[in-house]
């Protein structure tokens, strides 16, 4: 029988941090972590880059994470990104750069960097852990001990502890382990899982074949959502283009609400609005400048001075306004057809990729059984959680990870309390 002060189910960033921070208090504590190597999912984020957090204010940081974001008041209040950062330079010598939007990335622009000196910092603070070992039961005893059962190359294991800390993640990205184990583990302990659903997530465009524009990004668009024909969310920013619809940014941020509002049968239309800063007049006499500069040029060929190229034949093809002829003989009416299509541009949206593909989930351990302030089940006493296994789940910029680390960072310190004092 392994015994242990405190076990860690996951090795992600919410399990390496709490893990790391309750060792070093000097407890004996272990990491349960199905794969080969920790912070899978950790490091693909962003692209490889790892969006470690974003310099919003604590305010805008619990507004992006909707109608739950209140729940991490109290874990802000102890560990938040400036507490998170100065950990990053001072315990693991990782120096960080801001880009636009707030973003803050490790110079490095590397995630393996994140998880490498964080898991090296973990043991440094004596903590074991057992790779490929997955934990497939948890059981409360009288003796107020909680014993752990896993499995480890098919052969079943015990482990004893004080404590428990589940950070398995949800199910996005199953490749990197999240395949919703904890919510397992949580309900048979008597804890209310939210249905999870895809946050986060790419959708499918009803005409997502037929435009050919597979890779175009689109910078300093205006994107609004209608639902069932009523305007229902907006949002200014960037968005790509995809072999099955749309991505990027703004699509992943608005892409929770739409996915449950597809999921109750609504329609779903994104207007785009490609010139923003233009009202109609002033984008009218931005192509009337553009068609006598170029007065002589076949209009399909001087698009691309508007638009990105690509977009071109689409816009002739839903206009219905022939590129065949020079710009001096396009004529008033066909011309505010054009500026009509930069500022409406429609995108019947169809559905939404898979789960496996979202960068989070939404959904999981329901918040009402969760104290805010430790992390502590409410359920089963000594039993803690942190991280995406949890009904939380924010904005694409570096909100989840920072809730990742806040979560377990307070979780540790709930351990380490009832620790000192038990």
């Amino acid at each position: 029988m392994n015994l242990y002060d405190a076990v860690i189910v996951g090795a992600g960033p919410a399990g390496l941090i709490a893990a790391g921070l309750i060792g070093k208090y000097g407890y004996k504590v272990c990491i349960l972590e199905k794969n080969e190597q920790s912070g899978l999912k950790l490091r693909i984020t962003g692209k490889g880059r790892c969006n470690i957090t974003n310099n919003r204010s604590k305010n805008e940081f619990i507004q992006a994470y909707g109608k739950n974001g209140k729940f991490l008041y109290s874990a802000f209040s102890v560990f938040f990104r400036d507490e998170l950062l100065d950990f990053f330079r001072n315990t693991l010598n990782i120096h960080v750069t801001e880009e636009r939007g707030g973003r803050i990335f490790p110079q490095s622009q590397n995630a393996h960097e994140i998880a490498d000196k964080l898991t090296r910092w973990v043991q440094e603070q004596g903590v074991d852990i057992f790779y490929g070992h997955r934990c497939i039961s948890l059981n409360k005893t009288k003796d107020e001990l909680i014993y752990i059962q896993v499995t480890c190359e098919n052969k079943p294991l015990e482990f004893q502890t004080k404590t428990v800390l589940l950070a398995t993640g949800g199910k996005s990205y199953p490749g990197t382990g999240s395949t919703g184990d904890g919510y397992v583990l949580a309900k048979n302990l008597g804890h209310s899982i939210i249905p999870p659903i895809p946050a986060l997530v790419p959708l499918i465009t009803r005409d997502g074949d037929n435009y050919e524009l597979k890779g175009l990004s689109i910078k300093n668009c205006l994107i609004t959502v209608l639902t069932n024909d009523k305007k229902s969310d907006q949002l200014f920013g960037e968005f790509l283009f995809t072999h099955f619809g749309v991505s990027g940014p703004v699509v992943l941020t608005l892409s929770k609400k739409i996915v449950e509002s597809l999921d109750k049968g609504a329609q779903i239309l994104l207007h785009i609005d490609f010139k923003p800063a233009l009202d109609e007049n002033t984008l009218d006499k931005r192509l009337i400048r553009e068609f006598s500069i170029h007065s002589n040029k076949f209009l399909k060929n001087i698009l691309k001075f508007i638009i990105p190229e690509a977009l071109g034949p689409v816009c002739l093809s839903q206009t219905g306004v022939s590129g065949d002829f020079p710009c001096h003989s396009i004529t008033s009416a066909d011309r505010k057809k054009i500026g009509r299509w930069l500022k409406n541009f429609v995108l019947p949206i169809s559905g939404y990729r898979s789960i496996d593909e979202a960068i989070v989930t939404a959904g999981g351990i329901s918040l009402k059984e969760v104290e805010p302030a430790t992390m502590q089940s409410k359920i089963t006493p000594h039993v803690y959680f942190a991280g995406e296994i949890l009904d939380l789940d924010g904005d694409t910029g570096g909100y989840n990870l920072q809730a990742a680390f806040s979560t377990g960072w307070c979780a540790a310190k709930g351990i380490i309390s009832f620790l000192t004092h038990k």
